[in-house]
């Protein structure tokens, strides 16, 4: 099966040296971790642990590829950020800088120029950590993009429902930083 996968992938153009194969689900998520990987082809019948488990991990974790993306966007924007793992890591960091903008004397909208989410993140989705900004009368004038692999009509309407200001399917770099830039100048237009 594995020479069938990689017959596949190189008649796609891939280069032989640049697949890379685990003998297992562990070895796998470790060569994942260690950063470099582009996607995954994975078998649901792995040894020492399952294609879903790996994929499920891999999601929990949040691709660090991915994050390294948008970090090259952010910082291409000269725009400085924090970053989190999960939803409600990205809860939390919020309500601790509105803690620390208000001992300030300041507003959080003065700390915070946008939030840019995932839709699929543990603990809490990007759904509802939006509809949670929108909600709560610190955070609701702070934009919101929504970057995800999840596209189509359906996921866009719900986006914009839960009060978000941008959809940009994963990864278009330009439109990304199109997305962030229109937010950020939306909400300094209304005075966030």
């Amino acid at each position: 099966m594995r020479r069938i996968v990689r017959g596949l992938l190189m008649q796609t153009g891939h280069v032989a040296g640049t697949i890379d194969e685990a003998e297992d689900g562990v070895q796998a998520l470790k060569r994942i971790e260690a950063g470099g990987i582009e996607y995954v082809v994975t078998d649901w019948n792995m040894p020492n642990m399952p294609g879903i488990d790996l994929l499920r991990h891999i999601r929990a974790s949040d691709d660090p590829a991915t994050r390294s993306q948008i970090k090259k966007v952010l910082q291409a924007l000269h725009a400085p950020y924090v970053m989190a793992k999960t939803g409600k890591e990205a809860w939390d960091k919020l309500q601790t800088l509105a803690h620390d903008a208000k001992a300030e004397g300041k507003t959080v909208g003065q700390r915070v120029a946008a939030v840019l989410t995932d839709l699929e993140m543990p603990e809490m989705d990007g759904f509802t950590l939006t509809r949670k900004i929108k909600e709560d009368e610190r955070f609701k004038r702070i934009p919101v993009v929504i970057h995800s692999s999840l596209t189509g009509a359906a996921n866009e309407d719900h986006a914009r429902n839960v009060g978000a200001e941008g959809y940009v399917a994963k990864f278009v770099a330009e439109e990304l930083g199109a997305a962030l830039r229109k937010a950020i100048a939306s909400a300094a237009q209304l005075g966030s």
